[in-house]
């Protein structure tokens, strides 16, 4: 597990924290562990805007410098369905 991941662990423990959190995935390619996409669950759009508002979300991603490439993208899509096992 590379120091990204850890802290990113660390982003995923201080948006639990948050109202309106509900879920998180970090997925990565196995042929380019530099790369990674996020997919986090919140209750409304609201909450995901306050969390990337808040200082933790903040501060993290100069701590993840060197597990990222390309640079971030974000948007927000409404969930159609949801399946788990």
């Amino acid at each position: 597990m590379g120091r990204g991941t850890l802290y990113f662990q660390e982003r995923a423990a201080a948006a639990r924290q948050q109202p309106g959190w509900v879920g998180v995935q970090l997925s990565v390619p196995p042929e380019n562990p530099f790369k990674c996409i996020v997919i986090g669950t919140w209750e409304s759009y609201d909450d995901w805007q306050s969390w990337h508002a808040i200082e933790a979300f903040k501060r993290t991603p100069e701590r993840m410098v060197g597990s990222e490439v390309a640079s971030r993208e974000r948007w927000w899509h409404q969930v159609a369905l949801e399946d788990h096992r």
